[in-house]
């Protein structure tokens, strides 16, 4: 890709824009366009302002992260958008995750890992970082099997969401292979499958993608 990376920062710390700023503007691939302080102030910017990724912090004034998420879904529907937040509470983050943003992750980490975050995104991946995989992959349980396919791009097997479901909740090949009367071979044989048709790839990445999609959810919800 020779075109820079055209990118907006919204965070209501004047601070924190300054410094993503700064950060992006030694990278010769990434170019920060554009810039606001609240959540309104980006919804006014857009038209004028081509975006392809949308770095929002979770909470601005007047519209939050996930609100304008939501709007740039309906408005801008190629644009890439990255939560990066101080949250690191599982439930805000599962918030921000029903507007599936492309990315999501911490303030407290590293500026490398904004810049590799915009360079997934930009190219269609997901980027969640670490802490943010491990946050989510606590205490996680199946959803009803009728809620997989209801996008109509993947479909699943009946073993494979049994699969699936298992795998969220931490277990082995062998503890599947025990917990559904089949041989470990079968198991890794439909944990292949998964991750071909949903084109993660670990078992980690697949978890974080049936979590964004809403395949699995958190056992208190």
């Amino acid at each position: 890709m020779n075109e820079s990376t055209r990118v907006l920062i919204a965070d209501d710390h004047q601070m924190v824009v300054d410094g993503f700023s700064s950060l992006l503007a030694s990278e010769e691939d990434i170019t920060v366009v554009a810039s606001a302080a609240d959540g309104k102030k980006v919804i006014d910017l857009l038209p004028d302002n081509p975006v392809d990724v949308a770095v929002l912090d979770f909470e601005m004034p007047n519209m939050d992260g996930v609100e304008v998420t939501a709007h740039i879904r309906d408005k801008y529907p190629d644009m890439k958008v990255i939560i990066c937040t101080m949250h690191g509470n599982r439930e805000k983050i599962l918030e921000a995750m029903e507007t599936k943003p492309d990315g999501y992750i911490l303030k407290e980490l590293g500026g490398d890992e904004l810049c590799d975050a915009i360079r997934s995104v930009r190219i269609g991946r997901k980027f969640y970082s670490t802490k943010v995989q491990d946050i989510l992959l606590q205490q996680i349980t199946t959803k009803p099997d009728d809620s997989l396919d209801k996008d109509g791009l993947i479909r699943l097997t009946r073993r494979e969401k049994e699969v699936l479901g298992l795998l969220a909740q931490g277990m082995t090949s062998k503890n599947m292979a025990e917990e559904l009367f089949v041989a470990v071979s079968t198991i890794e044989t439909h944990r292949r499958n998964l991750l071909d048709k949903t084109g993660a790839k670990n078992s980690r990445e697949l978890i974080v993608m049936a979590i964004n999609k809403g395949w699995i959810q958190n056992e208190t919800e």
